[in-house]
């Protein structure tokens, strides 16, 4: 049945009206119709809540008072911190449980400073062919700085509280792969640097692989981690001096005031570098670290009686992945579903999207967002058909209460298709500003970005900083590194540039005729261009000794560069084309044969 236009009859308002209020009724269903592409609606994720009924606080409450096992108070203080970081419901009351326990000053990887608990471990080695493997690491020169983190991982798994991460370690112990120990080696340092062995054993039982182990590590680190020692100046004010150091007095509002006393060693009431650095990391009070140590044991927890080990690791290794994957945005979206309880948290990590910034999760559409949960695909898709619907009821209420009249005929095809672009058009559009995700920018993880760091000094009555975060703390030897660097490389291309120079004197000073003057230079043209290629080598060379970690920062790489281009330009564009201008003026006025 062909579509005709309509000429010169009156529009029918009645129909008018209801194809409006049909379109509108059918586009408002559809923008706010819980379910979005690529991620998560807020009501969708409380609703989740309802898969697993249990709260944070419940959750903690059972940690302090489990129904089997030991109860894990240095764990559950971590959860109380989490809960009333979160203003969770009845947070207070889990606090008033905790009463009077305090956190451990004692941190793991101190377990073993002295010789006595280092003999005492050593015993239960010919006990355990895995415990032994790890000691005979201990024995490695290349692994000399981690002797602690070994003895921490040796006690762990004497203890079986490597979980599924003993196998893997002792296949690489087997095989000798350095790259690898180090790398779980450096993790463990880092988080028996941050926990007692209580909380440590709790999270190295959960860890389905190293991999997870030293992503959770790095996540821990980047969210401990002390703020710069510049930022944190007398209000607001950069000192530029040789010892720059902390009025603690004049900072009343800062987060770490009341620590500050703590961080002054000498107790003068000024903070230095070296006393910064030796703090080491930020108190888990102030950090979100609470939180995803929350998260991760707290997903790993068997619901009821499953006892399923391998899914109590998948559930810790899906919080770890989530945050991997999404970073600090990630971190939000994770406290908004625990929040909500168990369920939620879970529904989010196995989803592996992020919750959308639209919609509230205090929705009136509480059965519509029951349905999206357990059937999203098909929620999507109704999602869509009401947008076009819309749509096209909407465009059809427009040409109902203004007809167009055709004089020609021939044109109703035209007008067919321009109605139908305008359709499509409109329905894009609207599709465009409901899904949040299709407008959004692309934003990297800060969790993915790299954070060079030394394995944690302990030696008892030390001076020296703790190497945490040195290489923060001190750029002085990085700056003379570039230095030299630029100083070298300038030195190079001023040579390059007389050279140059002195080439091309020498072709325009000989008796040659200007063709064959002009023909010389042509061929000295990769003479001329040496500047650019020594500036690109020197950025290769720089790039290079940053990845040893002679210095961080890449200033003497981007200089070189940029004197390369600079030589280059100096000598063809300020020079060679002056010199040759005069050779082809030469070759013209020159009488032809």
């Amino acid at each position: 049945m062909q579509e005709t236009p309509q000429t010169s009859e009156k529009p029918v308002v009645e129909s008018a009206v209801i194809h409006g209020v049909l379109g509108v009724l059918c586009l408002v269903l559809g923008v706010f119709f819980p379910v979005h592409w690529g991620l998560q609606h807020p009501s969708v994720v409380k609703k989740a809540a309802g898969k697993t009924p249990e709260s944070l606080v419940q959750f903690g409450q059972a940690t302090i008072q489990p129904t089997k096992g030991d109860p894990n108070l240095s764990s559950a203080l971590l959860v109380s911190l989490a809960a009333t970081h979160l203003e969770v419901d009845k947070s207070d009351e889990l606090k008033t449980k905790l009463d009077g326990h305090r956190f451990q000053k004692r941190r793991a990887i101190r377990l073993f400073i002295n010789q006595k608990e280092e003999n005492k471990l050593r015993q239960h080695a010919a006990s355990s062919e895995k415990v032994r493997l790890i000691f005979e690491m201990w024995e490695r020169p290349e692994l000399d700085k981690y002797k602690h983190a070994i003895f921490l991982t040796a006690w762990l798994q004497h203890n079986d509280k490597l979980g599924a991460m003993a196998d893997e370690l002792a296949q690489f112990s087997k095989s000798g792969n350095l790259p690898g120990l180090r790398k779980f080696y450096m993790a463990m340092g880092t988080l028996g640097d941050l926990m007692d062995e209580f909380q440590l054993m709790q999270i190295t039982a959960l860890m389905p692989d190293i991999k997870t182990m030293t992503d959770f590590s790095h996540i821990s680190l980047v969210q401990t981690m002390l703020p710069p020692f510049h930022t944190i100046n007398n209000g607001g004010r950069r000192e530029n001096t040789e010892n720059p150091k902390i009025e603690i007095g004049e900072l009343e509002l800062h987060p770490l005031k009341k620590y500050f006393k703590e961080i002054d060693i000498d107790g003068d009431g000024e903070i230095f570098v070296n006393e910064w650095v030796k703090f080491g990391h930020l108190p888990l009070e102030i950090s979100d670290f609470p939180l995803t140590y929350t998260a991760v044991i707290w997903a790993g927890t068997p619901e009821k009686s499953d006892e399923d080990q391998k899914a109590q690791r998948t559930g810790a290794k899906q919080v770890v992945d989530y945050l991997m994957k999404h970073g600090r945005a990630g971190d939000q979206d994770l406290h908004q579903a625990m929040k909500h309880g168990k369920g939620a948290l879970m529904h989010l990590v196995q989803s592996g999207e992020r919750i959308s910034p639209r919609g509230s999760s205090d929705s009136m559409l509480g059965v519509i967002a029951g349905f999206s949960l357990k059937n999203p695909k098909l929620a999507g898709s109704i999602r869509l058909l009401l947008m076009i619907l819309g749509a096209i009821l909407t465009l059809r209420m427009f040409t109902l209460f203004k007809p167009v009249t055709l004089t020609n005929p021939k044109s109703a095809n035209l007008y067919r298709w321009q109605r139908r672009a305008t359709a499509l058009v409109l329905l894009t559009l609207l599709v465009m500003a409901g899904e949040p995700i299709l407008l959004q920018s692309a934003a990297s993880s800060e969790y993915e970005v790299a954070v060079k760091l030394k394995i944690p000094d302990i030696e008892p009555n030390t001076k020296d900083p703790a190497p945490m975060i040195a290489a923060a703390a001190n750029t002085t030897s990085d700056n003379l590194w570039n230095i030299g660097m630029i100083v070298v490389f300038l030195l190079i291309q001023i040579w390059v540039y007389l050279v140059c120079k002195n080439k091309i004197d020498e072709i325009c000073n000989s008796n040659d005729s200007p063709e064959q003057k002009l023909r010389l230079l042509e061929n000295e043209d990769n003479l001329f261009d040496l500047g650019l290629y020594i500036g690109i080598a020197g950025t290769a060379l720089g790039l290079g000794l940053i990845m040893i970690g002679a210095f961080t920062k890449p200033y003497g790489a981007y200089v070189s560069n940029i004197m390369g281009i600079a030589c280059v330009a100096m000598v063809k564009i300020r020079y060679l084309r002056d010199r040759r201008q005069q050779l082809l003026d030469e070759a013209n006025k020159a009488p032809s044969s």
